[in-house]
């Protein structure tokens, strides 16, 4: 192991006592590939789970041993039959809701039969309720890290899971690796979140053997006999994915190719920070029986402070359009002062289609925040700009169905800033769960997710004010009832 590991090891000894979100410094020395799609994001992975030597930390928000997360269960059985240590660790319930009545993932991961038998990590209802986190806090970073501390490393972040319900979902995902692997660089704030998140779970999971297998297969030889099947079918994604893992295959620290366009897959950055909330590790550190009035989070402190100092123009993309008070406030300000803003997120049918709520009930509390930025910003020099998913455009188009990106775009004159990661910026995301968001600062790499915004526009419809406050008078009492639930969903 060398220095560099080392060092990394010592500082996350050190800081997982810290009961506050960690402050993470400026970094360089870091190359991003962008994972555009959902087949391609999954070829990729499994493709750098089986160059795996040494260890897997993954985290997600919910896994389950359904058709396409077999094949990732493939892949990680298959690493730890070569003796690579794999810790993986995600959410009791949402897993549960998913379709793993009884925990088959754990059973599978844990094997004793294989090389290396894995360690799992469930934090469950109960237990966090027993630690005064409510049954609907949740750990929701996606994290893949693969051999932390070594010439072979490659960590993994971004808004997918390894599930059906992912494959139908407009998204992103990112490849990071150290341009030179001696020195610092972004992967090592994300080893250092894992480990924070992989302690704290510890306290909130269940103990002893997997539970028997009620439903389904526990089956680990259906697994093993599974034959690999890539994820891309379509020409283009095949060659996106030969094209990517080709890149990564190369040393990191190579120029990028002056041929190549500004909206390429590959960037090369050299000042980026790691942001999180560390909501487990508040939550756990506050006295029993009490919850923080005030979660501290970096997140949307150092969003705040961004939005205060640009001029040009802020994008946002989330599932749900729900900032806090003091987000839609620098919003607000952010407009006023003569800026753009752009929203995009789901419509009304894309929630009927995917939520358990009923009625499109969701999208009332997109169109309640909408309407309070229009409140704040009458008469105002600025411009808000509303793009809500067209369903029935984007199924003739044969696009992904729903919207599940998290991202936040500054660009203008002097600024050139985007927010990456699991965060969706909504009041939920702020109080509800435990996130993070690298931001990127880099001309070059901001400009990428402007193009791709605007190349996406087809599959959107744009609101104005008016139709925002007609269509949010016609809330009905549903919404009013269960807003409070909504609002910690949503």
């Amino acid at each position: 192991m060398n220095f560099h590991a080392v060092l990394l090891i010592l500082v996350s000894v050190l800081v997982t006592n810290v009961a506050q979100a960690r402050a993470y410094p400026e970094r360089g020395n870091t190359e991003f590939h962008f994972l555009p799609d959902f087949p391609i994001d999954q070829d990729v992975k499994i493709s750098r789970i089986n160059a795996a030597k040494f260890s897997i930390d993954f985290v997600t928000f919910s896994q389950t041993n359904d058709e396409m997360g077999r094949q990732f269960l493939k892949a990680i059985r298959e690493a730890q039959k070569r003796g690579v240590k794999v810790r993986m660790l995600y959410d009791r319930l949402f897993s549960l809701m998913e379709g793993d009545w009884s925990n088959e993932v754990r059973t599978i991961v844990t094997d004793p039969s294989l090389g290396c038998p894995g360690e799992v990590t469930c934090p469950h209802p109960t237990m966090k309720s027993n630690r005064g986190i409510s049954v609907n806090d949740y750990i929701h970073e996606k994290i893949l890290l693969i051999d932390a501390g070594t010439e072979n490393e490659i960590a993994f972040i971004g808004g997918r899971g390894f599930t059906q319900l992912h494959s139908n979902f407009l998204d992103s995902a990112y490849a990071i690796r150290p341009m030179d692997y001696r020195l610092p660089y972004l992967g090592d704030d994300i080893q250092d979140v894992f480990n924070r998140l992989w302690k704290v779970s510890q306290e909130v999971s269940v103990k002893g053997p997997p539970s028997m297998v009620l439903y389904g297969t526990d089956d680990a030889s259906a697994i093993d006999d599974l034959k690999s099947e890539p994820f891309a079918q379509t020409p283009a994604h095949v060659k996106t994915v030969q094209a990517l893992v080709a890149s990564l295959e190369k040393p990191a620290n190579r120029p990028l190719d002056p041929k190549e366009p500004a909206n390429g897959y590959r960037s090369l950055i050299q000042s980026v920070r790691m942001l999180s909330n560390s909501l487990f590790e508040q939550l756990m550190n506050a006295p029993k029986g009490t919850r923080p009035e005030v979660v501290k989070n970096d997140i949307q402190t150092s969003l705040i402070k961004d939005l205060d100092r640009a001029t040009g123009t802020f994008e946002i993309t989330s599932y749900s359009f729900g900032p806090t008070r003091d987000v839609l406030s620098a919003m607000a300000r952010f407009v006023n002062r003569g800026n753009t803003i752009k929203i995009y997120s789901n419509s009304g049918a894309n929630f009927e289609k995917y939520s358990p709520v009923p009625a499109q009930t969701p999208i009332y509390y997109s169109y309640e925040r909408m309407v309070a930025l229009f409140n704040l910003t009458k008469n105002s020099k600025g411009k808000i700009e509303i793009y809500l998913h067209d369903l029935p455009k984007a199924e003739r188009a044969k696009s992904k169905t729903y919207i599940h990106r998290k991202l936040a775009l500054l660009t203008g004159p002097n600024v050139h800033i985007t927010y990456v990661g699991s965060d969706n910026m909504t009041w939920s995301a702020a109080n509800k769960n435990d996130e993070i968001m690298a931001r990127v600062n880099d001309k070059r790499f901001a400009e990428f997710h402007r193009q791709r915004n605007m190349s996406e526009l087809l599959i959107y419809r744009r609101y104005d004010e008016k139709l925002i406050r007609k269509l949010y008078a016609e809330r009905g009492v549903l919404y009013k009832i269960g807003k409070d639930y909504i609002r910690n969903m949503f």
